[in-house]
């Protein structure tokens, strides 16, 4: 960011911003078989907005256990959003 162009205001104005994160979508990035499989989730909000990009890797037993089951690898992302939201309730 340039500073000459940034302005101060003479009163701060306090931003509270408040959503849920009600839905994902996800693509898988690289897929090394028989080892891992690396996915890209955007968190969105009720609106569908993006609020968070989020990059897992599905690897080990995780990865034994999906065997290309999709309902394995939704209900293993379900389990893993507090996870992936805990720096947004910061």
């Amino acid at each position: 960011m340039n500073q000459d162009n940034q302005i101060i205001l003479p009163t701060p104005i306090p931003v509270q911003v408040s959503y849920n994160i009600s839905s994902y979508t996800y693509n898988f990035m690289n897929l090394t078989f028989s080892t891992s499989a690396t996915i890209q989730l955007f968190l969105l909000d009720a609106s569908g907005n993006m609020r968070k990009p989020v990059t897992y890797i599905l690897e080990g037993e995780e990865y034994k256990n999906w065997g290309g089951d999709d309902t394995y690898l939704i209900n293993l992302l379900n389990s893993k959003m507090p996870e992936f939201t805990e720096s947004l309730s910061r």
